[in-house]
């Protein structure tokens, strides 16, 4: 049995991703960052008020494409922190930077 559980979308609009970040924000779902299928690392943010319909950010991250970091909502701000993020030279590098989105979207 699937206790409740439904799916609410298929295929939503954003590439599949996984070790992206997901956090509710202001009454929105946000889905961000990650490595797509094919293995690139990805810097998008999408937002949802429904879990249905999805829409990409108006808000472009200035952070890069990571994945397996870690994000969270607090003080009126969406922070995103570390993660696994790639050199020019393609090698994976571990991440220490601590970025944040106010509502406002500074």
């Amino acid at each position: 049995a699937t206790a409740g559980w439904e799916v609410a979308i298929k295929q939503a609009p954003w590439t599949a991703r996984t070790g992206h970040g997901s956090v509710s924000f202001q009454q929105m779902m946000y889905v961000m960052g990650g490595r797509s299928a094919n293995g690139a690392l990805l810097n998008d943010m999408w937002e949802s008020a429904d879990g249905k319909e999805w829409k990409a950010s108006d808000v472009l991250p200035g952070w890069s494409g990571r994945q397996r970091f870690g994000v969270v909502n607090m003080n009126n701000k969406i922070w995103v922190m570390g993660g696994i993020m790639a050199a020019p030279n393609g090698a994976a590098v571990v991440s220490n930077e601590v970025w944040s989105l106010s509502s406002d979207g500074s």
